[in-house]
């Protein structure tokens, strides 16, 4: 199980830091069509915050789910409404100035090029995402074969959420030589 879980943490930080660089590349395209203002110091400063987030947590072998849930998707909406000011700036300044056809004409050049480059990068990202299941499968299922309890219930390093199935539920009570702590 720890041979397996060496091996699927930093595959799972790689996976993380492409899902991220993908997604940084798509709000980097999106902040230059509404701003004309390609590869933004405020995206790349965001960027190199998730980078460094997803390294002290993922990098250092640590998951949590919490992380990983409703506040990672609380940490990326506050980078998002960091630039809205920037954004909404820009777009009204363009918009009184007449230059709102240049945006347009922007986004609809962007969003054509976005699309080739992202199309591809995300089925790479799935497929590995895919190639990694085998290997959570395999951890899970040895995390599920332990026997060891800690003050009389079943140890649990690993906890699924609801609706994923990786392998067998744990069997409960010990099983012949399983290690039971004492009181």
């Amino acid at each position: 199980m720890e041979a397996g879980a060496r091996q699927l943490m930093p595959a799972a930080t790689a996976l993380a830091h492409e899902v991220s660089g993908l997604s940084f590349d798509v709000l980097d395209g999106v902040y230059e069509s509404l701003t004309g203002t390609a590869n933004s110091r405020k995206v790349r400063r965001l960027r190199r915050q998730a980078d460094d987030w997803i390294g002290g947590t993922l990098g250092k072998g640590y998951w949590e789910q919490a992380v990983f849930g409703p506040g990672f998707e609380a940490k990326v909406q506050d980078m998002a409404e960091s630039l809205s000011a920037s954004i909404a700036r820009s777009v009204l300044w363009q918009v009184f100035t007449g230059r709102s056809d240049a945006m347009e004409e922007r986004a609809d050049r962007l969003d054509a090029q976005m699309e080739q480059q992202l199309e591809g990068r995300a089925e790479r990202i799935e497929a590995r995402a895919q190639a990694l299941c085998p290997l959570v499968a395999a951890v899970a299922e040895a995390h599920d074969a332990l026997e060891v309890r800690y003050q009389g219930q079943p140890l649990r390093l690993i906890q699924r959420s609801e609706g994923v199935q990786v392998a067998a539920s744990v069997r409960e009570q010990p099983q012949d030589d399983a290690v039971v702590p004492s009181r």
